[in-house]
């Protein structure tokens, strides 16, 4: 290579010899029918090298000596340098305002990028300089793009690149090795997605293979779409919107699109894709044979993924629509004892529809989605979305079952034109409630007016209430889940999120819950929410992993393959969704002002347990009583590591033995002495619904009552409140939260969390706390209790295990 440069070729081709074979001859640019020649100036610079090197030029009839040049296009140029000048056009055309504002949306610093790599070509084709401008001329012409001119050089492989008046396009073969790799980047508004299909006629040209040869010789092509430059997000829509981000960014194989359609609300999409994050492209291409290979006799393990976008924001995929589906259907159907009639608002996939679907119980569910068209898209495109013929007596497809009924209507009208606050006082009021109501619509980030009204509507809220029956459960799907590094969530476009959250206790619900599932293919995990409008729903939603497994085996029907109906949803998943995931706790504790639950406890001393002694209370009557054996400073915990040690009985387990006390007596003698055990050592809560009982394990279960306010540990600070002066008004349930993932996480924590002393104890003293929130049932059954205390502090009665030991002995 040398300092002066040399044009080694320069074949200017006449317009008319495009027309002939394409293995001899190079095309020329040509203009596209309605385009005028641009007016700009060309340089062109070359260093000397011994590869040959083909340029052409688009023709310009305006140029002088253009003839001379067709003349001379196989001679050698010995110039150092050579200027091909467009002329440019003198006349001043005057503008209107509507071209100005097209041409400066055309000329915006940002541009698309299309990328494109192929393996197994076939190396002549590679090999041919001719053929691949020829492709290359087709891409062009057929995108409406203009040529200027495009040059080309063979060196081990051939390298081309095409000079557009929108930017470029250019690619480079290795014949040996069967690759070409290629990238066409335009200015433009028109969408280059579209184009993979023409670029892969043109260019991926199969080796010339025998009937025999390993499916792995195939063309393999990979491709991907990028936004460049800078541009406002509303400038992005078009992309985003008709194809998905998502999709246009990953640079995969076997990407396809199997619909592109536009209904009356909405873009909707379906894509087949290649996910090399999971598969091995050599694993797909042996299960389309029948080699007897692994993959060839279980093609469906080794299928690309089928996804759906509306309005470019990925909706579903094949291999999440379980785990998306049936942790949105049927956590809050197992939560109710016996739902017979479900809503869904949205799901136009019938993906939704088809988990209600599997219950014996449903009677009747009905599907209320605006867009009628979006449905039929989705059964034609999406069959395993909404297939429910292994479904045993259902139908082929989910919207046929006799138990459905499909409402094509806004899903805000239809509810308030049958539950408003107005309808349901009305005699025009005759909608029966339903048990569970499904909202599988909108995310509640996404920026358009219908999503306030879903999320942020306190009237639309209470019209939901109104339409639940007095035990009902309403679940909503609210989009990708916090993250860890997030900020508060009133400060994002999550706000809606937790408006919703804060404001389902207000028009009525009592226990609301969040939580979280990873494995739906969103790329990261999806949040849910569940609301109930008694706290029996809560026990339920509480239950252990075997009685959710038990119900799945009685409530949920059978398939007529036999395979299990439920792909994802068992009880061992139901653990993970009824404590929420930390990231829940982290973003609600971010919130200004910080919740009081989760307001840290102040650092203290503790005392551990060997400090302490069991000793006959000082207290007339109070049988065994604890003792400190060391002085104590005042705001010391006391056996802080064995608080941490306590009997629980469930509120389902309680209810259990309540049942068999009743209804079968020969158990009544054992099941008296746990019961009394409870009554008797521990203390009961109603939090979750159900009474549950907790019992301390260690000595200080017998750490007495303090009567009159004397007692000296517990775990808040005096506040004059005693069993004396207690009334109904007095009592409160630790002002717990309706909406309180802190306290979801740490419930068995709080309900065990240690004493602390209020007063300096001296040695020898007994230790006395206060019983009067022992009981947080409710606040009847607290006032009684309270009652109770204070009938034994004015020795008007005796306790409960004097009660039984004193009957022990006197039997």
């Amino acid at each position: 290579m040398t300092a002066s440069s040399t044009i080694m070729q320069n074949r200017l081709v006449p317009q008319e010899s495009c027309e002939d074979s394409w293995d001899t001859t190079f095309p020329v640019p040509q203009l596209i029918d309605g385009k005028t020649f641009p007016d700009c100036i060309s340089t062109n610079k070359y260093f000397d090298s011994s590869a040959a090197v083909s340029s052409l030029f688009l023709p310009n009839d305006k140029v002088d000596d253009f003839s001379k040049e067709e003349e001379n296009q196989d001679e050698e140029c010995d110039a150092s340098e050579e200027t091909c000048s467009m002329v440019e056009n003198d006349e001043d055309d005057e503008e209107d305002d509507e071209d100005s504002d097209s041409d400066d949306e055309e000329h915006l610093p940002a541009g698309q990028h299309l990328l494109v790599d192929v393996i197994n070509v076939d190396k002549d084709f590679l090999a041919s300089e001719v053929r691949l401008a020829h492709a290359m001329m087709q891409v062009v012409n057929q995108s409406k793009l203009t040529l200027l001119s495009y040059h080309c050089h063979t060196h081990i492989g051939v390298s081309c690149v095409g000079v557009l008046l929108e930017s470029h396009i250019a690619f480079h073969t290795w014949p040996d090795k069967g690759v070409l790799v290629l990238d066409l980047f335009t200015c433009g508004g028109g969408k280059l997605v579209p184009l993979m299909p023409l670029v892969e006629s043109l260019f991926v040209v199969p080796q010339a293979l025998s009937d025999t040869i390993d499916a792995l010789k195939k063309p393999f092509v990979n491709w991907s779409h990028k936004l460049r430059g800078f541009r406002t997000s509303k400038q992005r829509d078009y992309i985003f919107q008709d194809i998905g981000g998502d999709y246009e960014r990953s640079h995969t194989a076997e990407k396809n699109e199997i619909i592109a359609s536009l209904t009356d609300f909405q873009t909707f999409h379906v894509i087949d894709s290649f996910d090399d994050s999971k598969l091995l492209y050599a694993s797909y291409l042996r299960s389309q044979t029948d080699d007897g290979s692994y993959e060839s006799e279980h093609p469906e393990l080794y299928r690309l993924e089928r996804i759906l976008y509306l309005e470019g924001v990925m909706q579903s995929t094949r291999t999440g629509i379980e785990a998306y589906h049936e942790a949105l259907v049927h956590p809050a159907m197992f939560a109710h004892d016996d739902p017979k009639r479900v809503a869904i608002i949205g799901g136009g996939e019938c993906a939704t529809l088809r988990e209600v679907l599997k219950h014996k119980t449903l009677e009747h569910v009905k599907m209320i989605d605006i867009d009628e068209k979006m449905v039929g898209l989705s059964r034609e495109h999406l069959p395993d979305w909404s297939d429910c013929s292994d479904i045993e007596g259902s139908a082929d497809w989910c919207g046929d079952d006799d138990r459905a009924s499909l409402y094509y209507e806004d899903a805000l009208a239809w509810f308030n034109n049958r539950f408003s606050e107005q309808k349901i006082s009305s005699d025009e009021y005759k909608e029966e409630a339903f048990d569970i109501l499904i909202m599988d619509a909108l995310d509640p980030e996404d920026d358009i007016p219908f999503a306030d009204m879903l999320y942020t509507s306190d009237a639309f809220f209470t019209t939901l209430y109104n339409a639940l029956s007095e035990d009902g459960i309403i679940v909503f799907q609210l989009g990708e889940a916090p993250a860890d590094d997030d900020p508060p969530e009133e400060q994002t476009s999550y706000a809606r999120r937790q408006y919703l959250a804060d404001s389902l206790g207000g028009v009525g619900f009592k226990s609301v819950h969040v939580y979280a599932e990873g494995h739906a293919e969103f790329g990261s995990p999806w949040s849910f929410l569940v609301a109930m409008k008694n706290l029996e729903s809560s026990a339920a939603w509480g239950r252990n992993m075997a009685e959710i497994n038990l119900d799945i085996h009685q409530r949920i029907i059978h398939t007529r393959s036999g395979t299990s109906s439920l792909k994802h949803f068992d009880g061992s998943t139901m653990e993970g969704y009824r404590v929420p995931n930390i990231i829940f706790e982290n973003a609600y504790c971010k919130r200004t002002p910080k919740p009081k639950s989760c307001l840290k406890e102040k650092r203290r001393k503790n005392v551990p347990i060997t400090s302490f002694e069991v000793r006959n209370s000082d207290i007339a009557e109070g049988g065994r009583g604890v003792f400190a054996r060391v002085d104590i400073d005042k705001g010391s915990y006391i056996g802080l590591r064995a608080n941490t040690h306590h009997l629980h009985f469930h509120g389902t387990t309680f209810d259990r033995i309540y049942n068999l006390f009743e209804n079968q007596p020969e158990s009544q003698s054992g099941l008296s002495a746990v019961m009394n055990f409870c009554e008797g050592y521990g203390w009961d809560s109603g939090w979750k619904g159900l009474t549950e009982w907790f019992v301390d394990s260690s000595i200080f279960t017998f750490i007495n009552h303090g009567c009159n306010g004397t007692y000296s540990i517990d775990d808040m600070e005096y506040d004059g409140l005693t069993e004396q002066n207690a009334e109904l008004s007095s009592f409160t349930d630790k002002e717990r939260e309706t909406f309180d993932p802190f306290m979801d996480r740490h419930y068995i924590q709080n309900k065990n969390s240690p004493s602390f002393t209020l007063r300096d104890i001296k040695a020898g003293e007994e230790i006395l706390c206060n019983y009067l929130f022992f009981t947080e049932e409710n606040d009847e059954v607290w006032f009684e209790d309270a009652q109770e205390l204070k009938r034994l502090c004015n020795n008007e009665d005796v306790g409960f295990v004097s009660k039984l030991e004193q009957s022990t002995v006197n039997n």
